[in-house]
């Protein structure tokens, strides 16, 4: 009698927050799972000079796809990953700052695309978490 067992495996990513180079947030976002939450404290952003996302998980391996972040809130934004440095995307020079200062929620998505065009497969977006700051 042979029994045999499954196993569930889902697909993660880990994105992480850089404020001036410290980590500033992290989050874990699970393949199925609704919503996942970076809450960065406002004074992380005194003497403000870069702010980097970093993301790692399945999505990110290989060449097979371009990776961009798309960063929505009252508009979108599509930031291309950092060349030589794979998950990583600057935000620095975007309006994330005025806006998660303000108050509103932004949300973050990764976007793959067929590194070759001429490939027939499909362009992916997924949902990586929301973003918004806190006052602790």
């Amino acid at each position: 009698m042979l029994s045999s067992l499954s196993a569930v495996v889902f697909a993660q990513d880990t994105i992480q927050a850089f404020i001036n180079n410290r980590k500033a947030g992290k989050c874990i976002s699970k393949e199925g799972q609704n919503k996942c939450m970076i809450s960065i404290k406002k004074t992380c952003f005194k003497k403000y000079k870069s702010f980097i996302i970093q993301v790692k998980g399945k999505n990110i391996s290989g060449t097979f796809y371009n990776r961009e972040l798309e960063i929505t809130g009252d508009s979108s934004i599509i930031i291309n990953e950092l060349k030589d440095q794979p998950g990583k995307f600057d935000i620095t020079v975007t309006k994330s700052k005025e806006i998660l200062l303000s108050g509103k929620t932004l949300q973050l998505f990764l976007v793959l695309n067929p590194a070759n065009r001429r490939m027939m497969a499909p362009s992916k977006r997924i949902y990586l978490c929301d973003l918004k700051t806190k006052y602790n």
